[in-house]
């Protein structure tokens, strides 16, 4: 009984994910959406990376400058 109940809900959680799933191919980027991946891969995330680690571990905390962030 209790492998027959296991088989219909398995079968529903397949046909549930199946269903919507769009038809894309990620494979091949437009030039305009290369550029913005490359630009967050290279700028915007190390940034935003940089900033919540000086926030996390210097004293000035929230108070961090442009000049903070730059300072290697």
């Amino acid at each position: 009984m209790n492998n027959t109940y296991d088989n219909i809900i398995t079968s529903h959680l397949v046909h549930l994910f199946n269903r919507g799933r769009p038809q894309i191919d990620y494979t091949e980027l437009k030039p305009a959406q290369a550029i913005k991946v490359i630009t967050w891969a290279l700028f915007v995330t190390p940034f935003i990376g940089r900033c919540a680690f000086l926030i996390a571990t210097s004293e000035k905390g929230w108070g961090i400058g442009i000049d903070d962030i730059f300072n290697f």
